[in-house]
């Protein structure tokens, strides 16, 4: 008699008590193990364990040999589930351990500026996003403190490690800035390096220039504050003068301006304001580089003579040096097109302006000069601020 038809003969009531209560005590221990195995542990059946070819009368000693096959195959099966268990929760446990080591913090970077992109590449030599932006944005808002190369180091997580460096310097002194860029948030240990123009380093209210939040006088004080202070510098140290006109100019007056008074130092960068209907108006000291020593940044074509380099690349320099009016405006309106485009940089820099209608105006309207930025000694300076159409000049140390 095989198992299967013991079990029917147990369905259907026919087996003697000693034979109903052996099958009671194989069927409650199949299901006492059943609980403990996997769906894929390969439980055998009772008539395996049994055999299909029991007839007759099962006896005690059959029963107790049958019974420790069944238990040894039992015990074969949950070792072969536990043996599968562990190599699939071992197999899932790299798998994660991987992501997050290797596949996460990319994954996390994508949502946060990433200042070590690479925007170009120009025989060999790499620049990275941070580089490309912050030469754009220090040539707007920094006279003093341009730069264009910044070393990224990326911990992941939308974490960088950056150091700011000096590529030029007047003073023989160099001075590289580091900090950290933290999910769009950046720290730096000198937090002075980027810190913007004051308002009224331009006396903006003598050229006719508008300023919404009005300005009676410049950082040096009155016109007559301005000249003692003037004369008060020393004859040793270098400084940074800011000149406000008495007019605004256009580009090509300015330049035919510089060359006809003969300054003594050329401008570095030039203060622009925005055309308006009533005259010009300016809220914040904005401009462009117009004499100044640069290095070469690889980008993409989207916007013409972005870099400052870029214009000066345009100039032959053996005839002409002077960038001409539509490459520098040109350059100008790049300039802060590209600055609309930088949603992340802005936001991290707090300098979230209408990029792109300031573009449109000095597009439609070209470049207005109301001031300009020269470096120089004290009798250098004194040159600059006597010759016509000066107003007023501010001065601070060189940095």
């Amino acid at each position: 008699m095989t198992y299967r038809e013991l079990i029917d003969l147990y369905k259907s009531g026919k087996l003697d008590e000693e034979q109903k209560a052996k099958v009671e005590k194989d069927i409650e221990r199949q299901e006492a193990i059943g609980e403990y195995l996997f769906d894929e542990g390969e439980i055998p059946e009772l008539g395996d364990c049994f055999g299909e070819d029991l007839s007759g009368e099962i006896s005690s000693e059959q029963v107790d040999d049958e019974e420790k096959r069944f238990a040894k195959m039992i015990r074969s099966s949950i070792r072969k589930a536990f043996i599968k268990m562990g190599v699939s929760v071992s197999v899932v446990v790299l798998v994660v351990v991987l992501f997050i080591l290797f596949a996460l913090p990319k994954v996390v970077d994508l949502f946060y500026y990433n200042p070590g992109e690479i925007v170009g590449v120009d025989e060999g030599v790499e620049t990275n996003r941070m580089s490309l932006d912050l030469a754009v944005y220090s040539e707007l808002y920094l006279p003093e403190a341009y730069r264009e190369n910044v070393r990224v180091e990326e911990n992941g997580y939308g974490e960088y490690d950056i150091d700011i460096v000096q590529g030029t310097s007047r003073t023989n002194l160099f001075t590289n800035v580091a900090g950290e860029i933290e999910r769009n948030r950046m720290t730096l240990y000198d937090p002075n390096l980027l810190k913007m123009l004051i308002v009224n380093a331009f006396m903006v209210d003598i050229p006719g220039v508008k300023v919404p939040y009005g300005a009676p006088d410049g950082a040096a004080g009155g016109v007559e504050d301005a000249k003692r202070a003037l004369h008060e510098l020393n004859d040793v140290d270098s400084y940074v003068a800011y000149v406000t006109l008495s007019d605004v100019m256009d580009y090509s007056s300015f330049v035919e301006w510089t060359e006809k008074e003969e300054l003594a130092v050329e401008p570095e960068w030039c203060a622009i304001a925005q055309k308006t209907e009533e005259g010009f108006e300016s809220e914040n000291p904005m401009g462009f580089r117009y004499a100044s020593a640069c290095s070469s940044l690889s980008h993409d074509n989207a916007y013409p003579y972005l870099t400052y380099w870029d214009a000066v690349e345009s100039t032959n320099a053996e005839k002409d040096w002077k960038i001409s009016e539509e490459v520098m405006t040109t350059h100008m309106v790049s300039m802060l097109r590209y600055m609309a485009e930088q949603k992340a940089f802005n936001k991290m820099m707090k300098c979230e302006l209408e990029y792109e209608t300031l573009a449109k105006n000095v597009e439609d309207n070209g470049l207005h000069i109301y001031g300009f930025m020269i470096m120089g000694k004290k009798d250098e300076i004194l040159q600059a601020s006597n010759v016509e159409k000066v107003a007023y000049v501010y001065t601070r140390p060189m940095r």
